[in-house]
């Protein structure tokens, strides 16, 4: 896992990530409201597309208010 700084412009449908080493990447996208629907166009040596939809976070079960059990790691 990499964490990145990123920076929206949301004028040129552009994110803009960085990491730790100052490396930059800029990732082109297409977001649709109303759908929920994101897009994200890579384009290193190949072009990578990934397609996504937005979850009701509110209905996910840790907001619900039950006992919840979560395991960071196992060995």
């Amino acid at each position: 896992m990499t964490d990145y700084f990123f920076e929206i412009d949301p004028v040129k449908k552009q994110l803009t990530l960085q990491d730790y080493n100052k490396k930059k990447v800029v990732v082109a996208y297409d977001y649709v409201e109303k759908t929920g629907a994101l897009k994200l166009m890579f384009n290193n040596n190949e072009k990578w597309v990934i397609e996504s939809k937005s979850l009701n976070w509110k209905a996910l079960p840790a907001l619900q208010d039950n006992i919840h059990y979560t395991i960071d790691e196992i060995k």
